[in-house]
This record gives structure tokens, sequence and C-alpha cells, in this order.
């Protein structure tokens, strides 16, 4: 734990024009005394730490020593830096800021003006829109028993509104099509499942600890499709010109087609539930069911239930 916490002091000195004791104290949670001990040990290693005295003293490392750069050039820097400030906005790691700031202090001081231009080109962010505190301290719950590989319990809501109490053995916290999802091994069902985050209510961590598993899923995690088991359907579509934009950020080509007016057609192999009709409304009057029948009357049975609503 020491060794850490003076490569992250040292990484700190070299990143940042000057730092005081309290704030590597405050920063670290151990007392002044041990970070005074601290800057004794990064001197004694021949790292030359600059003392400061008074209103703006502090500790700072000499304005020519740099470590090497060599392995990374300035595009490498930047990218890591992007991807894991974005992962971070989620994770909130104490850890993978003193990542961040080992490698913030690789960027070569001549080019820290354009460092900052450039990493406002690009942005990653994971964390969904209007997402509340709890669903922070969900993600970062969660990836504590992940890294600490011990038991969570959870209630969970399945897609066809079924309800029930889940031990599982976390895996891994995956991202995908603007969602985040727990894999883990479920001790109920026995087997690999995928579990959306938003429909995890009452989280806990559990004192039991568990080994990893080993097996295909490294493999197939990424291509684990959270609609496998549903009946599925070939949809048949007309969606409205103006809706084009729409249609497009959707469908791959080869599913669409366009029609003499203007219109697209689109043939579509989707799950046989609730969240089509869901999904389908959301279009409102900018797209029309063909085929298959018993989906295009269960749409308007749904429209007319919406309908009757607003005439009473």
């Amino acid at each position: 734990m020491r060794l850490h916490r003076l490569l992250s002091i040292t990484m700190m000195l070299i990143n940042r024009r000057r730092v005081t004791a309290p704030q590597l104290s405050e920063h670290f949670g151990v007392s002044i005394r041990t970070i005074y001990r601290d800057i004794g040990a990064i001197e004694s290693a021949g790292i030359p730490v600059m003392s400061y005295q008074g209103h703006e003293g502090g500790f700072c490392i000499m304005d020519n020593y740099r470590l090497s750069r060599q392995l990374l050039t300035f595009e490498d820097i930047l990218s890591i830096l992007s991807t894991l400030k974005g992962v971070n906005r989620s994770l909130q790691n104490r850890e993978l800021n003193d990542v961040i700031e080992k490698i913030e202090c690789l960027i070569p001081e001549e080019r820290e003006e354009e460092f900052e231009r450039r990493s406002e080109q690009v942005a990653f962010d994971m964390v969904p829109w209007s997402s509340g505190e709890r669903w922070n301290d969900h993600f970062r719950l969660l990836n504590r028993a992940v890294t600490e590989q011990r038991l969570v319990s959870f209630t969970y809501t399945s897609y066809q509104s079924a309800t029930g109490r889940r031990t599982v053995e976390p895996m891994t916290l995956l991202f995908k099509v603007n969602c985040w999802y727990l894999f883990g091994y479920c001790l109920i069902r026995n087997d690999y499942r995928l579990f959306k985050l938003s429909r995890m209510r009452e989280i806990s961590i559990l004192d039991e600890r568990f080994i990893r598993r080993n097996g295909f899923w490294r493999d197939s995690i990424t291509n684990e499709d959270p609609a496998a088991g549903r009946p599925h359907i070939r949809l048949e579509l007309i969606f409205k010109a103006r809706a084009r934009v729409k249609v497009e950020e959707f469908f791959e080509p080869e599913q669409m087609g366009s029609l003499e007016n203007g219109d697209l057609s689109v043939a579509v192999t989707m799950p046989d539930d609730d969240w089509v009709h869901s999904w389908l409304l959301s279009y409102g009057d900018e797209v029309e069911i063909l085929r298959p029948a018993h989906v295009r009357k269960r749409f308007m049975d749904i429209v007319k239930k919406i309908n009757n609503i607003y005439l009473t």
C-alpha cells in the first residue's frame, strides 16, 4: 500500500505545479506526519523534490524532471486518458484517478494547451441521462463486489415484469447499446446471466466470497443477447419520410428500402414482447405495422386504449 502511495505522490508532484502536505494528507487519507515521511523516502530514491514555505508553499519536483515518454505517443496518451476519464465518471474510483494522474504527467509541458483543446473534441461518458446519485451508488457497489469477488443479492425485474430476489457471483460490468449490465453466475438459475442495472433494486454485498469460474463466458460475454430465449418475429414496417433520420440511426442499410413517395420500408427480426410495442409507440404516427397481423392488431388495441384514456 505504501509503495502505491509513494508512486502516486511522485506522479502528482510531477504533474502539478505545487501541492501541499495537507492536500496530500486529505487525498490519501493519512496523517501529515506520514506525508512528510513519504516525501523523505521519495527524496532518498533520488527524485528531486523541492519544498517551499509560506502561503503559496508546498512540494513540487524540479521543472526539468520528467519520466520517459518513449513508450507512448501523444495520440496514445490522449486516447487512453479520454477513455479512462469516461469510465471513471461512473466508477469515481480513487485508484483510477491516480492512474489518470500518472498518465497525465507524461504530457510534455509545451503540448499541455493542445491536450486541453483536443480532450474537449472527443469525450466518453457512460453515465445514463437523468441518472441520479442512487444509480451511481449502485454502480460503485457492484464494481466493488466484482473486484472483491463477493456475492451480491438484489431484487430483479425481468423483461416479463417478473420480480424476484437473486444471488449472483458478479463477473463483469458490461456497457452495451447505451446500457450497463452485470454479467454473472446466478445461483438461483445455476447459469450465467446478464442483469440490466436499471432493473436492479435493493442491492447488497454479502460476506461470502467466490472463486471466479473458468469457462466459455470470457469469449461469449460481448455477444450475449439479453433477448436470448424469447420468441422472435419478422416485422415489416413502413416509416414516414420525415422519420428518416431516426430510422437510419436504428437500422442497418440492408434492413431498409426506399419507396417512391420517400417513405421507408423496414424488415427486421425482433423479440415478440411488450418492449417492441413500447419501442414502436415512440415513433407515434410515423410508423405503420404491415405484418405480422397479430402484432398489427395488438398495436391497434394499445392505441385504442390510449385514445380512450384521453376521451374520458
